[in-house]
């Protein structure tokens, strides 16, 4: 007999206590055995602790937490804690005799016999299957077996009354790294009444890791895990010994259990794949392994409450009892039993179409549930419960199953009582089905009181955007417009029941604003409307008179209750019936009357001495001209005198642009014929204080609407002019603003334009550049393809107008050629003065080869040596056409350049002067020269900044100062990504920078194919590699922001030491003497491409990796070239051009000196070692095959450690290219701004 306490309850907190209960979500604390105070954690919103008193016969007290419980009420969590404990027998009312039969049994334990029935034995399998994987003698060493417990359980399997019920086997997952095979066996017990009470063993291959027993009155009932550094020791009940001696039958018997592991079983999947006719050997249950199929159960509960159960199969589908241990299968590629016969191999067959998303959300939720309960265990030390056969459905789970499930039908059961409904459900938008009722309320002598609202509404169930109910045969979530008043009904539903009262005073509100809200989703019957109705106030209505005098805006505010009307800005009657006031009070709706005096001051912040609210400063007026009238007329009447009527804002006047051209600078004049030009010059100086509007001397508003503003200003910034200049024509800007200023009108509906015919030559140069005149030079003509001779003129048209340009194509479009062609003609027509060409180290002797085999009639001086012989070659170039030196000579020699000007200055691999503090850009903006071009096929890598360093270069000023372009358009674009600041960062670079991509231009280029190469780490490896991320995440961890943004370069090392781990560990260890899982592919895919015939480059960014890849090739015999930082400039050209010629296969090549550059276009396989974080400089490595010249399809691999940094720094990639690809199809990447958040994220 229990004690009796559902009476404690309101029914509706008892269905939310049992559905807490019956989900889980109650865990008791450890206490005395004799104790009559029980302590629970009930996991609800949050983790709340209860304590239950009892007494004799009944509760004695009860306490919680959480905030219902604080404000004195009984809570749905002490419900649920006195539900588990009835549950438990915690409730139950004892007497003498039953506590003497305890204690007799008790005794009757006293000092058992001891066996271990589970000792190895040969015998323990036929001779068919000696092999044996698991042992149970060392599963069960830790355990205590007793002699009755034995004999008990060997009864128990005797009489079937212990049976396996599921076997699961496979691969678990914890965190990120796969451990050894596990197996799982679920059996039931059957006790003395027929009902069935749930068992569990799970183990590896030598250690019991969990067990737990249900049955009742069970001693050694207590679940036990080994995962929670909770002993699996200590005694085995006889039900838990017989599903033990069931589990080693078992596993013998079905040959479960191998070391093989899983990647290995991932390759024989694959194998089998390949080989459709060896499938029975490896899977003999299952020769041809259909789609699984998942299929989600709908429960409703009598309360309204939702859970999900799920069955699984390929031909027939059965319930899941455990989905925490079918997720942990399907992980692990294991496989499952299905009933009696069938077994499921997730290795061998995948999820239909239909199927993945569900299995997907499945899975999110149980790991969502063990998160919660990794998190319960930190907080009280005990164990959380698993998720079972079901899935509480709410909150975000709700809505994310509702948007799965959105066009498919699903099998539901809804409970009522003891009956059951079953059937096929959809999903739907929809409003319940609501009947309110509304009747009249009497006070206690039978006066009319206000009334009782009441009615029968759905159960909602809360997801965590919309609330949710089931209906016939359909979950529907509610649509948005009810979602609100829904809610408010819900805060009085009694299961099920709603019922509230409105007095007489709110009694005009709710009739005039809430019924009719109501009547949107319910059907309202109102029982008596003709009484309701003579206890109606009158509505009132405002009207709003406004008025303007003397610069100031005045505003009166009146109220309309039927015949009577108040002047609400005086506070009195207009008849001056100050009797009658008291009398009408009653019936006045003060707060609707407060309300709009608020509203009304929101425009007139003051009041006069007549009582009139007014409103005298410009913004104020312009607000009420702007929005105020018409919000004021959405409240009521608003009548206007004529003065206010004649204060107006103005329609946008009608403006003209002119442009002329005068030598190199533009002359731009604004006019207009609706304004003078000293309004018009007023205006200008309105923007430039950042108005919304401005006031003509008339009084009248011109609203600046926020595009022309935007406009004018992009006018205004290209010149440090002062308004008048602008409307007096003496604006002036430089040329090159000229196609950008064109860009700018072309577009622009809000502005006329007047060109002069100099600025339209202009434009139209650049807008026909293939139909200029310029000829290519005639040694040339047939060597330059068409793109190559469009780049050309394109070239020599921004010589001719004297701008600068970015010569952007593609890396193997030929950049040099171009420019050749350039300096050829420019010598032919006799224009030719001096060049000078600005090329990294390693391409100098590039450059003079090119020069050689392309026009050799220019003379070239090479600028090398030591110091005094530079400057002897600088001083005495004078007959050299074209001086070559490199970005590095250039910075110790620029004194020497002093007295020069060249004709033209060609920057290569412009991206050299990215950074516009370094001594590189410094030296090539301080050399005179009348012409400039950069060549890059990556103007931007990481930063806007970049491009800004490079038009530095090239038109200084172009981009403004580096402070303003900072501020006005490198981090709008990038912080806010803002549209219009990008758009008017493309007009304005546009024009001066050419780029074409291969895929545009070159239809005869052969493919290139990308493949990324994965490799996985063995044990030693992995531990290194773990060991090292782990060491840094605390690192960084332990780091205060501001010491992270100190030691940056610490934490770059330490990166870096990570990446070369993956690399080699013997990078950084000197000792280690394991194995190094990428060297051994790379060597492998070596090999296999000069089995093919393949020359191949490889390139890492690490030099001490090359050195140990040419001792694995010369160890092999293997012949190969190499070049690294220290390789000579000479023996670069060598290098290459034996390359491309003699049979040699391979090419070590460091990323960062060898990949810019170079034509290896004998290669046809790259191989990148290691990624870089700049994605651009890999591209270009490529690259150096991937180009003009090459005949065979080139195949790109990247070597990427499987889940490591190297995985993590692709996506970067990725994820940081889109900037920008917004400006001008580049690329980008950096790690030095990376935060700290993304760093750790990184690892």
């Amino acid at each position: 007999m229990n004690m009796t306490w559902k009476h404690l309850f309101s029914n509706i907190i008892l269905k939310r206590g049992e559905a807490y209960y019956r989900n889980g979500d109650v865990t008791p604390k450890k206490t005395a055995e004799n104790s009559n105070t029980k302590t629970f954690y009930v996991q609800g919103t949050d983790l709340y602790i209860v304590k239950i008193a009892k007494g004799k016969d009944s509760i004695k007290s009860m306490q919680c937490d959480c905030p219902y419980a604080k404000s004195g009420a009984r809570c749905k969590h002490m419900a649920a804690a006195l539900f588990w404990m009835e549950k438990n027998g915690d409730l139950a009312i004892g007497t003498a005799q039953s506590i003497a039969l305890a204690k007799a049994k008790g005794t009757a334990m006293q000092k058992p016999t001891k066996v271990f029935p589970f000792a190895q034995s040969k015998d323990a399998a036929s001779t068919a299957t000696p092999y044996q994987y698991y042992r149970f003698d060392k599963i069960t060493e830790a355990c205590t077996f007793y002699q009755a417990d034995f004999e008990t359980a060997k009864a128990l399997i005797r009489d079937k009354r212990v049976r396996i019920q599921t076997v699961y086997e496979g691969f678990p997952q914890y965190l990120y790294r796969q451990i050894e095979r596990e197996c799982t066996v679920v059996g039931v017990y059957l006790d003395t009444k027929g009902k069935e009470h749930s068992i569990r063993v799970s183990f590896r291959r030598e250690k019991l890791l969990y067990t737990d027993c249900s049955a009742p009155n069970c001693p050694e009932g207590q679940r036990r895990f080994a995962h929670y550094n909770m002993s699996t020791g200590g005694r085995v009940c006889a039900h838990l010994t017989a599903l033990l001696l069931l589990a080693q039958d078992y596993v013998i018997k079905k040959r479960l259990g191998d070391v093989t592991d899983l990647e290995a079983l991932r390759l024989i999947r694959e194998c089998r794949e390949d080989n459709a006719s060896n499938r029975k050997i490896y899977m003999p249950e299952q020769a041809a392994a259909k789609p699984i199929h998942l299929e989600p159960r709908l429960d409703v509960e009598e309360d309204g409450q939702l859970n999900l159960t799920f069955k699984v199969g390929a031909d027939k589908l059965y319930i899941i009892k455990d989905l925490s241990e079918f997720v942990k299968i399907v992980e692990a590629n294991g496989e499952m039993q299905l009933g009696t016969k069938n077994r499921l191999s997730f290795a061998a067959a995948s999820f239909d179409a239909e199927s993945l998303g569900l299995y997907h959300f499945l899975k999110n939720e149980v790991k969502a549930a063990g998160l919660r309960g990794m998190e319960l265990y930190k907080k009280i030390g005990q164990a959380y419960e698993e998720i079972k056969s079901t899935i509480p459905l709410y909150g975000r789970a709700l809505d994310e199953f509702f948007v799965l499930m959105e066009d498919r039908h699903f099998p539901f059961v809804q409970k009522t009582g003891k009956s059951k409904r079953t059937g096929e459900a959809g999903c739907a938008d929809k409003s319940p089905n609501i009947a309110l009722l509304i009747e009249n309320i009497q006070d206690s002598d039978g006066n009319f009181d206000g009334i009782r609202l009441s009615g029968e509404i759905p159960i909602l169930v809360e997801g965590a955007e919309y609330q949710y109910f089931f209906e016939d045969t359909s979950l529907n979530r509610v649509v948005s417009k009810d979602a609100r008043i829904l809610e408010t009904l819900m805060r009085t539903n009694d299961y099920g029941s709603v019922s509230f009262k409105i007095g007489r005073r709110n009694l005009s509100e709710f009739y005039y604003k809430v019924l009719p809200a109501l009547e949107e989703i319910a059907k309202v019957q109102i029982q008596d409307a003709r009484t309701i109705a003579q206890y109606l106030y009158p509505e009132p209505e405002f009207s709003f008179f406004l008025d303007a005098n003397e610069n100031v805006f005045t505003c009166t505010v009146k109220v309309q209750y039927k015949d009577q009307v108040f002047e609400l800005t005086k506070g009195k009657m207009t008849d001056g019936a100050q009797a009658k006031d008291e009398v009408l009070a009653e019936y006045r709706d003060l707060r609707a009357e407060n309300e709009m005096l608020a509203h009304a001051r929101g425009f007139f912040p003051y009041q006069n001495d007549e009582g009139a609210l007014c409103c005298d400063e410009e913004e104020q007026q312009y607000r009420v001209l702007e929005s105020g009238v018409d919000f004021l007329l959405k409240l009521g009447e608003v009548h206007a005198t004529d003065r206010f009527q004649r204060v107006t804002i103005r329609r946008k006047p009608q403006i003209t642009v002119g442009v002329r051209m005068e030598s190199d600078l533009l002359k731009l004049k604004l006019s207009s014929t609706d304004l003078t030009d000293e309004e018009l010059i007023d205006l200008l100086n309105s923007y430039r204080s950042a108005k919304r509007y401005h006031r003509l001397r008339n009084g009248d508003f011109i609203q600046m609407e926020a595009d022309t503003m935007e406009e004018l200003a992009s006018f205004m910034s290209l010149s440090k002019a002062k308004p008048g200049d602008f409307v007096k024509g003496d604006m002036k800007v430089p040329a090159y603003r000229a196609l950008y200023l064109d860009k700018v009108l072309e577009k622009n509906e809000l502005f006329y334009a007047k060109r002069d015919h100099a600025f339209k030559h202009l434009v139209k140069e650049f807008k026909t550049v293939a139909d200029s005149e310029y000829e290519v030079p005639e040694s040339l003509q047939h060597v330059m393809r068409g793109y190559q001779e469009f780049g050309y003129k394109w070239l020599r048209t921004v010589e001719f107008y004297r701008f600068g340009g970015i010569l952007a194509d593609d890396m193997g479009l030929g950049k040099t050629l171009q420019v050749i062609s350039v300096l050829l003609a420019a010598k032919q027509e006799g224009r030719l003065e001096e060049a000078l060409v600005v090329t990294p180290a390693s391409l100098v002797y590039n450059w003079k080869e090119e020069f050689a085999k392309f026009a050799p009639e220019l003379s070239i001086a090479l600028i090398a040596g030591n110091k005094e012989e530079r400057e002897e070659q600088i001083k005495n170039a004078a007959g050299a056409d074209i001086l070559i030196t490199s970005y590095d000579l250039l910075k110790r020699d620029i004194l020497f350049y002093a007295d020069k000007t060249f004709s033209y200055q060609i920057i290569d691999e412009a991206q050299y002067i990215k950074t516009h503090t370094t001594a590189a850009a410094k030296s090539v903006k301080a050399v005179n020269s009348r012409v400039r071009f950069a060549l890059t096929g990556t103007p931007i890598e990481n930063r806007l900044s970049e491009l800004w360093s490079i038009f530095d270069f090239l038109m200084p000023g172009f981009l403004y100062g580096y402070e303003k372009f900072r501020k006005e358009l490198e981090m709008p674009i990038v912080r806010h990504k803002d549209e219009a600041a990008m758009n008017k960062l493309k007009r304005l670079v546009e024009p001066f920078i050419l780029r074409r991509l291969k895929q545009e231009v070159l239809s005869d280029l052969p493919d290139k194919n990308e493949e990324i190469c994965y490799v996985h780490f063995d044990k030693k490896q992995q531990n290194l590699y773990d060991g090292q991320v782990l060491h840094m995440k605390q690192m960084i961890e332990k780091q205060s922001d501001e010491m992270f943004q100190k030691n940056k370069m610490a934490v770059l090392a330490e990166i870096t030491k990570i990446r070369q781990i993956c690399c080699d560990p013997s990078l950084c260890f000197e000792n280690y003497d394991g194995e190094s899982a990428k060297r051994e592919t790379c060597m492998e895919l070596l090999k296999s491409a000069m089995d093919g015939g393949h020359k191949i480059l490889v390139f890492s960014q690490f030099r001490s990796l090359l050195e140990l890849l040419e001792k694995d090739l010369q160890n092999e015999g293997i012949a190969y070239f190499k070049i690294t930082g220290e390789t000579k400039k000479e023996d670069r050209v060598t290098f290459v051009n034996r390359f491309n010629q003699d049979e040699t296969p391979i090419f070590l090549i460091s990323l960062k000196a060898g990949g810019t550059g170079l034509n290896l276009t004998g290669a046809d396989i790259v191989i990148h070692f290691d990624p870089w974080w700049n994605l651009a400089a890999q591209n270009q490595a490529t690259d150096r095959a991937h180009r003009i010249g090459q005949t065979k399809a080139v195949s790109v691999y990247k070597l990427i450690v499987k889940d490591t940094i190297e995985e993590k720094i692709l996506k970067m990639q990725e994820e940081k290219s889109a900037l920008a690809d917004e400006i001008l199809s580049g690329h980008a990447g950096g790690l030095m701004r990376m935060s700290r958040a993304e760093l750790l994220e990184l690892l």
